[in-house]
């Protein structure tokens, strides 16, 4: 049985904010059990959808055509990055300030989905790195990925379903020497990743766990009671940086921060915000309306 993700809905530029059990981050998630789930089929994905992570991390869909995704990180979105719908997919275009680089891919980009466990692909990645100053780089990677046994796990969002995808990268000669693996935890109820490990060699192991699901348009969002009694205040009263931090009814402690107030193009003050509940955190904008209500920038 699927386990529907503890989702609360709010309407401040954010769809939904998932408040779970939260505890201390480690290398492995807590494995409930192995379950039985029909093949996943590739994710759909809309433009203008975020994804917020507990580490920061915010990925948002810019641009969608056929296969192609293009994704913007971080609030002002300076890194771009074009990718297959496929996670297990390396990035085919990545630009940053510092640079941009271009990778083709010896792979069809639908491998290994559907998802469903034992499926495997093997290929290469031709790499190609521009620098800012006009340094030329050009990398050869091997990859090898699989899909492991569906598993009910819990993480800082709760309990749901998901797949293990596992890729890992060997040198090219004949030593095959390891060098690191990339695991998602495809969840299809939830259309994206939940969770992200990344092992590399003689480097910590990076981990991180999906906490929020926005919408940049605000769209179809609905505002929970007990997070608009906390941010409506902060918006309203509080400085840029004082907190306002409140328990709310459900039992969490919830921490709302202005960060900026500034005006958009019809002249209506507005005010970026920080929401914290216990190690997640989510950013935010709203604006403030004729009847004294901040609603969501769009």
């Amino acid at each position: 049985m699927m386990r529907r993700l503890p989702l609360h809905m709010i309407g401040f530029g954010l769809i939904a904010f998932l408040t779970g059990c939260l505890g201390q981050q480690g290398p492995e998630p807590q494995v409930v059990s192995h379950v039985s789930l029909p093949a996943a089929g590739l994710p759909h994905y809309q433009p203008g959808t975020r994804y917020q992570f507990d580490n920061g991390r915010l990925e948002t869909v810019a641009h969608t055509a056929g296969e192609k995704v293009t994704w913007t990180f971080g609030r002002k979105g300076s890194t771009k990055e074009v990718r297959y719908r496929n996670p297990a997919m390396p990035p085919l275009e990545r630009t940053s300030k510092s640079s941009t680089t271009e990778s083709t891919i010896a792979a069809p980009p639908d491998s290994l989905w559907p998802l469903q466990p034992g499926n495997t692909v093997h290929f290469t990645e031709k790499q190609l790195q521009v620098k800012s100053d006009g340094t030329r780089k050009s990398r050869r990677r091997a990859w090898s990925c699989s899909v492991d046994k569906a598993v009910r796990i819990h993480t800082k969002a709760g309990i749901y379903d998901s797949f293990p995808i596992e890729c890992s990268r060997q040198s090219n000669s004949a030593k095959m020497r390891w060098y690191e693996t990339k695991r998602w935890f495809y969840a299809p109820s939830v259309g994206h990743y939940v969770r992200f490990e990344h092992e590399r060699r003689r480097k910590p192991t990076k981990v991180y766990e999906l906490v929020a699901i926005g919408d940049l348009d605000g769209m179809h969002a609905a505002i929970d009671p007990e997070l608009a009694a906390v941010i409506q205040p902060a918006l309203e009263r509080n400085r840029s940086n004082q907190p306002l931090t409140e328990m709310v009814k459900s039992g969490y402690q919830v921490t709302v921060t202005p960060t900026e107030t500034w005006r958009n193009r019809t002249g209506r003050y507005c005010r970026d915000y920080v929401i914290e509940t216990e190690g997640s955190r989510v950013e935010g904008s709203a604006c403030r309306q004729t009847d004294g209500v901040w609603r969501p920038n769009r």
